[in-house]
């Protein structure tokens, strides 16, 4: 708590005080135990005085403070806060304006750059037009990849995705023109891009933050209205989580190809049936998590109409043992 005195009473205690104590200020200072230059600005009105400073004077000196009021610990925020917002107001305009934002963002962000801080600046991205590309990385999001406030990652297999991962980095970087880092861990590479720019766009175009099969994850409006685009987005989804293989019959004495695209989102599931139906193919449903095309003609045509970019779709190696490319042994 301090103490208000008004002048010209501040300056009679101050005077007794001298008087009482037979000292020169340095000295008194010292008995006080306080800085000189903080009794001048006492003396002079500069600074309000300590509660517990007129109370040592009393003390030791004897002499009692005059009128005065006395303030809590708070009394000088209101006078702060308005010689603050009188100063912000010279530096960068009026803060309810447009102009007024503008100048203080450049303002901050040059101090910034001078004190050398970790600001960081939220960097800008390419935002590209409705396309096949644009359509077939939301399949290979929707397929492996994972969204949160600042981040876009894709999970690849580390061996089996080896030569697909440039063609998803490519992706990124032709329609946003951004590198991804990428991180080779045990058993997976992951894509990263850190650009909230990025988050905003895809979530815009379809793609949630967060968990998507909780979220029951589907293919946007926009693509299924659009057949190539459809086709785009189902080749990422299958390049990323589809698989051909051979299905063994009767005790292993025939086997027949198959072809698979697995999820947990029913939703999904639904989605990639419809369109594989409306691109004339004959889709079932296996079970409560897979659409298989189970007939050699459908995975032919799948790999005409549909296509795929990941290299282990186009020279498997099945489970009994024989490799080949797709479209020859179908």
């Amino acid at each position: 708590m301090r103490v208000y005195i008004k002048s010209p009473l501040r300056e009679v205690y101050f005077r007794e005080v001298k008087r009482a104590a037979n000292l020169d200020w340095l000295k008194i200072a010292n008995v006080l135990n306080v800085q000189v230059r903080m009794l001048r600005g006492w003396r002079s009105g500069e600074f309000t005085l300590p509660l517990v400073v007129s109370r040592k004077i009393e003390k030791k000196f004897g002499i009692k403070l005059p009128g005065h009021t006395l303030l809590n610990r708070y009394w000088h925020n209101k006078k702060a806060a308005k010689k603050g917002a009188l100063k912000r107001y010279a530096l960068y305009g009026n803060p309810g304006t447009s102009g007024g934002r503008r100048r203080g963002g450049i303002n901050s962000l040059t101090s910034n750059k001078l004190r050398s801080t970790n600001f960081q600046y939220l960097k800008t991205i390419k935002i590209p037009k409705d396309s096949e590309e644009l359509s077939e990385l939301i399949g290979i999001m929707i397929g492996n990849g994972g969204i949160t406030n600042f981040q876009v990652r894709v999970s690849l297999n580390k061996t089996d995705d080896n030569k697909y991962l440039p063609h998803v980095c490519s992706l990124f970087k032709k329609l946003f023109h951004t590198t991804p880092t990428v991180f080779h861990r045990k058993s997976t590479s992951e894509i990263q891009v850190s650009r909230k720019a990025l988050v905003d766009f895809l979530g815009s175009k379809g793609l949630p933050k967060g968990n998507k099969i909780s979220q029951e994850i589907d293919i946007p409006e926009w693509i299924k209205a659009d057949r190539n685009f459809s086709c785009a987005c189902l080749r990422g989804i299958f390049d990323t989580d589809g698989s051909v293989y051979f299905d063994k019959h009767s005790k292993g004495k025939y086997s027949s190809i198959n072809l698979a695209i697995t999820s947990a989102s029913g939703k999904l599931l639904y989605s990639i049936y419809e369109l594989l139906a409306r691109e004339t193919f004959t889709p079932t449903v296996s079970s409560r998590r897979s659409i298989r095309l189970r007939q050699g003609e459908q995975i032919k045509l799948f790999f005409d109409k549909i296509r795929s970019h990941n290299p282990k779709h186009l020279t498997e190696r099945y489970p009994s043992g024989r490799t080949g490319t797709v479209s020859k042994t179908v």
